[in-house]
């Protein structure tokens, strides 16, 4: 099912964090009448949180499909788009002053500085995608984003139980770090 506002030409990954996106601004108080709230007066101040998610190719035959291109290797636009999408989610947590009488920030993708590909992402392992807020300015945020196989030493780990999500989440073979959506 897709939400309202969500986009069906999106990956799965996107159109959830998406709907993550919208439940949080609706959590927020949000409930799409944004011209009658006053747009945030103020910074506010918060430390980085990572954010993560986690690809289970090992175990989800139709992600895997999902993200198999005609080589059989990782379709990378679509890695990209997830990427752009996490980024967004990151950036809206951030900049959010959880304020119910202003409206949710608006944001955009002004650019991407740098993608590194050190090997090919391969679909016969689990892939983890990351991020936080690296730096903080008046008008931009910068928001390092990383792609790790899963069981890499340097792939970000969570304390709390792997993939932080609910049970579908978990069926369904993307596992949501403990922020996303919350």
């Amino acid at each position: 099912t897709v939400t309202t506002g969500v986009s069906r030409e999106r990956t799965s990954v996107t159109t959830r964090l998406w709907q993550a996106r919208l439940e949080a601004a609706r959590a927020a108080g949000v409930d799409g009448q944004c011209s009658a709230t006053k747009p945030q007066s103020q910074l506010v101040s918060k430390p980085p949180h990572r954010t993560s998610i986690r690809y289970a190719f090992k175990r989800d035959e139709e992600l895997k499909e999902a993200y198999r291109n005609p080589w059989n290797a990782v379709r990378m636009g679509r890695v990209l788009e997830d990427l752009d999408s996490l980024a967004g989610n990151i950036a809206f947590q951030h900049c959010d002053d959880l304020d119910r009488h202003t409206r949710p920030p608006r944001l955009v993708t002004a650019s991407v500085d740098r993608v590194r590909l050190l090997r090919p992402l391969i679909l016969s392992e689990d892939l983890v995608l990351s991020g936080a807020v690296a730096w903080v300015g008046r008008s931009s945020v910068v928001i390092r984003m990383e792609a790790w196989p899963a069981d890499h030493p340097d792939a970000p780990r969570d304390d709390a139980k792997e993939g932080g999500g609910s049970d579908d989440e978990e069926r369904e073979g993307v596992h949501y770090g403990q922020s996303v959506g919350g």
